[in-house]
């Protein structure tokens, strides 16, 4: 299941051209009878079941479609403000400035992290003002209002919903259910991720 709550909390912002729109999905994926790989097996487009939220199956024709379509516009959304600038840029930040004002350039930890950390500082002050500014990139690029994304980004590693030792790559595949490759053999997120992760 691919799931998206946090994207509720999202107050939607508007284009040149009209509104965006952002919903917070829910999609199930399963490896069919004699399959390889995950396919979409029914969406909801929103949190909350009801006669307004209905379940689309890939038989709903453009309905399908759409609701897809949905469900990767909230994961572009996701990935970027919470995956990639939340638990990313933001988490490791104060980790590069700790390492550089508490360990001596010669401590084995100081000598690891350094390299991992190269521009980290930089990237982050032109993101700061250009990319997440006022009508900058994230602004013009994702769904949510500069301050909303802004606001996602930063819950995602505030609100205690973010187990730091839990975010491993072999303890996500567990809990995503994913790690088995006779299950699903097919995988490449898992399957490339671990010979990075082995390294």
């Amino acid at each position: 299941i691919a799931d998206y709550p946090m994207l509720e909390a999202v107050q939607t912002g508007d284009f040149k051209e009209g509104p965006k729109y952002l919903c917070a999905p829910r999609a199930l994926f399963a490896v069919p009878p004699g399959g390889f790989s995950l396919q979409p097996i029914a969406i909801q487009c929103n949190q909350k079941p009801g006669p307004k939220n209905p379940v689309f199956h890939s038989k709903d024709g453009w309905n399908w479609e759409m609701a897809k379509t949905a469900v990767q516009g909230a994961d572009g959304n996701y990935h970027e403000a919470v995956a990639h600038l939340g638990r990313t840029h933001l988490l490791l930040e104060p980790f590069a400035v700790s390492t550089h004002r508490q360990l001596d350039n010669s401590h084995p930890l100081s000598l690891l992290l350094r390299p991992h950390f190269e521009g980290t500082m930089f990237i982050n002050y032109q993101a700061h003002r250009r990319l997440i500014a006022n009508q900058g990139g994230v602004d013009k690029l994702l769904s949510g209002t500069i301050e909303s994304t802004r606001a996602l980004a930063g819950s995602s590693i505030l609100n205690g919903e973010y187990p730091f030792m839990e975010a491993t790559l072999p303890n996500q595949l567990k809990k995503r259910g994913v790690e088995d490759t006779l299950g699903l053999p097919d995988y490449p997120f898992r399957d490339d991720g671990l010979l990075l992760w082995e390294a």
